[in-house]
């Protein structure tokens, strides 16, 4: 047990100074800091248990438990002792401070948990970086990275940032069609090429490939023991860019085959075989190019998986009373100072509450109805996202169905219902985009939902004073564009099978309707 000497001046420890007074006080201040750190990021932990403990994610879990036993283990065959003791440094200073401004940065202004999760474990890296030898503390940052690519995460990060990069896939695709003389035109993630629409969806977003594509660059550099450096850095964007690239050309491909040729089946066949190549030829390309430059290695060993082979080892010392108050006890109470600080200007997202009610929002006139409580988990959902809500039971053409209506300017009120419906125990069985448009050419599109093995039909779409989407995403990024819109998303959930003219139907009566009664409530 140690601590280190900033001007290389130190002592064996012995076993009577374990008791002695400043080894009692670094204890001490150790724990009100972790303490601290705990209670700032108490939110985010909560949530990353959850999502750790969900039923769907048992694959990622097992992943990560390997990694942290490859970590143990080389932890336990190179004799690495760590260190119990605080020992303050600048760069772990640094990153921990910036985990914490980003994390309070995210809380206040998007208030994104998956964000939020991101930056905990950055400034849990630089927390790390106080009671571990600096040589340990960078070696583990990559089997750290590696671990958090592993956990499940993907998916809200597809939500977030799937969006931005599907209009910049439309972008790159409108610019080749134009440029092969085919009249195209884009909206937002849906092309139209001679009257036909066709949607990028988050399948084809390209994030999961970028998202692989990192875990496997990490994985290579972490065995071939390979040096972060700027040629790491500018090799990962270069990687990076090549998968959009091959997202883009199979974008292009299947808007040929599905609107220009009209080949929508075989389309939908080569849809995932396009990204699977395209992500091979990426991972490929990459390899060799590493391979040709020949990147520089940590050091002259062999590539192995002991993230701490080389590191080393020294008699365990400690420093004397006055150099220990005048660094480590300063550098401390800096450093609780800090996290005190980030405490106590925590501010979370403010949640601004609608001002009409919408008990003014009633049923067409040619929906028969009536107007059934909700849950008392749907009531204390609501109420917690500052949103209103409202639930009819429906008969519609013969049909019978449950209709609510949700809103909210805060757009974590409103979601994807595939989670309401699976805690239902009600199955989803398929998903897909429906575009339609009327005589006005006004484009409507609408999330259709097969349920219960095609027993029962779901839809839903999100609709504003000026815009209509059935893409949360799209939905979300407004929300932060313009915090002060409200939005009202609806969800229809059928008891029996609806035809596409049918939901056709439905769809216009209720966009139009809400469109027109809540006018001039906006």
């Amino acid at each position: 047990m140690s601590i280190e000497h900033s001007h290389g001046v130190s002592i064996t420890l012995s076993k009577d100074q374990l008791v002695s007074k400043p080894l009692f006080v670094n204890y001490c201040y150790s724990i009100i800091l972790i303490s601290l750190v705990i209670t700032l990021f108490s939110n985010t932990f909560v949530w990353i248990g959850k999502q750790l403990l969900s039923a769907h994610n048992v694959f990622h879990i097992i992943i990560s438990l390997i990694l942290c036993f490859v970590v143990v283990k080389s932890v336990i065959d190179n004799k690495i002792k760590l260190n119990s003791l605080f020992c303050f440094r600048k760069y772990p200073l640094f990153v921990l401070s910036v985990g914490c401004l980003g994390y309070l940065l995210n809380e206040h202004f998007i208030s994104v948990n998956i964000f939020s999760a991101v930056w905990v474990m950055i400034a849990a890296y630089g927390l790390l970086g106080f009671y571990i030898k600096p040589a340990i503390w960078t070696k583990v940052l990559l089997p750290l990275v590696l671990l958090i690519l592993l956990l499940p995460f993907e998916g809200y990060l597809d939500v977030y940032l799937g969006f931005p990069l599907r209009l910049l896939s439309v972008e790159w695709v409108e610019s080749l069609l134009s440029g092969l003389g085919i009249d195209v035109a884009a909206d937002k993630a849906v092309i139209m090429v001679e009257n036909k629409y066709s949607l990028v969806d988050l399948s084809c977003s390209g994030l999961k490939g970028l998202w692989a594509g990192i875990i496997f660059y990490v994985l290579l550099t972490w065995i071939d023991n390979k040096a972060i450096t700027w040629r790491w850095f500018i090799l990962l964007v270069i990687f990076l860019f090549i998968i959009l690239l091959f997202n883009t050309l199979r974008i292009l491909c299947l808007v040929v085959l599905d609107s220009v040729l009209n080949k929508p089946i075989i389309a939908t066949q080569v849809h995932t075989l396009l990204g699977v190549l395209g992500f091979v030829l990426s991972c490929t390309i990459i390899w060799y190019l590493i391979r040709f430059l020949k990147a520089k290695i940590i050091d002259n060993n062999k590539p192995q998986l002991g993230i701490f082979s080389g590191v080393q080892h020294s008699v365990p010392t400690v420093e004397n009373d006055s150099v220990f108050k005048q660094n480590h006890s300063i550098g401390m109470l800096s450093v609780i100072s800090i996290v005190l600080a980030c405490i106590l200007c925590y501010q979370p997202f403010p949640k601004q509450h609608i001002q009409n009610s919408i008990k003014t929002l009633q049923l067409p006139a040619t929906f028969a109805g009536y107007e059934i409580p909700l849950s008392k988990q749907e009531k204390e959902f609501f109420k917690r996202n500052a949103a209103e809500a409202i639930k009819y039971q429906l008969h519609w053409n013969g049909h019978k169905g449950s209709l609510v209506f949700i809103r909210s300017r805060y757009w974590k009120a409103q979601h994807d219902p595939r989670n309401c419906y699976s805690a239902q125990g009600i199955t989803v069985d398929d998903e897909k985009t429906l575009v339609f448009s009327n005589s006005n050419k006004h484009k409507l599109t609408i999330k259709y939902l097969s349920l219960n093995q095609g027993k029962q039909t779901g839809f839903y779409w999100f609709q504003s004073r000026d815009q209509q989407t059935a893409d949360f995403s799209a939905r979300l990024f407004s929300g932060w564009h313009k915090p002060n819109e409200p939005w009202i998303m609806v969800s229809v959930a059928w008891h029996d099978p609806l035809s596409i003219q049918s939901i056709e139907q439905v769809t216009q009566q209720l966009y139009w309707h809400i469109n027109t009664q809540l006018k001039n409530d906006w």
